[in-house]
């Protein structure tokens, strides 16, 4: 194996990587949600799916390490907001391996996967109090599409940022 190698993922299979991985990276979650990371944030990442679509319509990728570690994962969803676009539902870094290049090598993954489906826009959408993880996106070309009004996730409230990319040509 490489330094790094991703993978998919997959429920029951992951779950205890899974949650091993949250209790890593707890800080986004706090964020988000204003609590501690739990076993339902676990679930949430295997079953959830854009509004109206079964997780049939969604990959879960992981970044492991030399030692088989999970360091980074993904969720990715095909026709949402548009029959003709993905939408990453989350990207999240183990928060001991950020700020090292590994978020735009994962990203870079996705677009891959996304130019094989022929999807001619990637969304996301990045919470306003989560300046660095805009930033991050922003530098990825990224471009703000949409603001919300402020929507409650766990005991917080955010605004959030639909952001999207336009996809190119697959190479």
């Amino acid at each position: 194996m490489t330094e790094f190698e991703i993978i998919p993922l997959s429920h029951p299979q992951d779950v205890d990587r899974v949650r091993a991985f949250y209790d890593r990276a707890d800080d986004y979650v706090v964020l988000e949600k204003g609590k501690a990371a739990s076993d339902e944030d676990v679930q949430e990442f295997f079953f959830d799916a854009p509004p109206g679509f079964t997780t049939n319509v969604c990959q879960r990728f992981g970044m492991v390490d030399a030692q088989d570690r999970l360091i980074a994962i993904a969720s990715l969803c095909f026709g949402y907001p548009y029959d003709d676009a993905a939408y990453i539902g989350l990207l999240l870094i183990d928060s001991t391996m950020r700020r090292r290049g590994l978020g735009k090598q994962f990203l870079h993954h996705i677009f891959d996967v996304v130019r094989q489906q022929d999807s001619k826009n990637l969304y996301l959408a990045v919470l306003d109090e989560n300046r660095a993880g805009r930033a991050f996106w922003e530098s990825q070309g990224f471009e703000v599409v949409l603001t919300t009004a402020p929507i409650q996730s766990g005991e917080k409230y955010h605004v959030r940022h639909r952001m999207r990319r336009v996809m190119g040509a697959a190479r």
